[in-house]
């Protein structure tokens, strides 16, 4: 194990920043603690895997997951110099020449990137793409109560639910957009998009211009889900192109081509109620246009703090 890095939440330590905890340090800290260090991974379910290694955030209820019950903390029996004197009221001179990051912006989330755009775009190939070239970047994963086709896994294509089960997220509120088409569920659950987002990382969602209008009417109430969700519309370079593409599948029948231009007119209507436009005209222009906004996305002070 190569160690943790804190979440740097501000409530213990004057570090406004992510605070390395080495192996050592851990081990340390699990023996004040009374515990090896799998049960204290265990112990407290806020630890989370990501590129990063090892991160241990906040508690659900907001809490220092660093304090012990009796708020003594866990950190300054290893870091001393680096705590905050909260809830302590320990302190020592000169700490903002010691602590590197200290008075600077640190990221707190990733971004839950919505993608949306008529048939025949090239969305999907277009997020394909981008993905090779950003491999931390995620790919949301649906949900959805049909049975599996050809070689498609659970967890892979999609989450295959029984339909009671679907329901019963439906009930409890989990799924941030869902629909049934043809007698079956389909839907995005909040966790696979907050729960990559809250580690820092960024994740994409290939959904229709309908399940993106649901996550955006969810945004209103949801001001966490507001904070890390971005749209991105791609769009063709006009209409008389993307028909040419549909009518180009050899595949189609006629009547087939003509429901798919109806519903592209409908989908691109659209096109202003998101963030951004991003018109994929040459797939690898688009495919940098993308990564640029990505880019920026993690400049956004929704998502980050002093």
């Amino acid at each position: 194990m190569s160690g943790f890095v804190c979440a740097g939440c501000g409530r213990c330590c004057r570090w406004p920043g992510p605070v390395r905890i080495t192996a050592n340090e851990a081990d340390a800290i699990a023996a004040f603690l009374g515990l090896d260090v799998p049960a204290f991974i265990e112990r407290h379910t806020a630890l989370t895997r990501d590129r990063r290694g090892l991160t241990l955030l906040e508690r659900p209820d907001g809490s220092c997951a660093w304090l012990t019950e009796n708020n003594r903390c866990m950190l300054q029996t290893v870091k001393p110099r680096q705590c905050a004197g909260f809830p302590l009221e320990w302190n020592f001179p000169g700490w903002e020449n010691e602590c590197l990051g200290a008075k600077t912006m640190k990221q707190l989330y990733g971004t839950a990137v919505i993608v949306s755009g008529p048939s025949g775009v090239g969305k999907s190939t277009l997020c394909n793409l981008v993905r090779k070239s950003l491999p931390d970047m995620g790919f949301s994963i649906s949900c959805t109560t049909r049975g599996p086709r050809g070689g498609e896994r659970d967890g892979v294509e999609y989450f295959f639910l029984e339909r009671p089960e679907f329901e019963r997220r439906i009930a409890g509120g989990e799924f941030v957009e869902y629909a049934e088409v043809f007698s079956n569920f389909y839907g995005t659950l909040k966790s696979q998009l907050l729960d990559p987002v809250m580690r820092g990382d960024d994740v994409f969602l290939d959904i229709d211009v309908q399940g993106a209008m649901q996550i955006r009417r969810a945004c209103e109430s949801d001001p966490m889900l507001a904070a890390v969700c971005e749209f991105v519309f791609i769009a063709p370079p006009s209409f008389a192109v993307l028909e040419g593409r549909l009518r180009g599948r050899a595949t189609d029948s006629a009547e087939q081509i003509e429901q798919r231009i109806g519903k592209a007119r409908y989908e691109l209507s659209f096109a202003d109620k998101y963030d951004y436009i991003v018109v994929n005209d040459d797939l690898e222009t688009a495919a940098g246009e993308m990564r640029g906004l990505i880019a920026s996305f993690k400049l956004s002070t929704r998502r980050r703090k002093i």
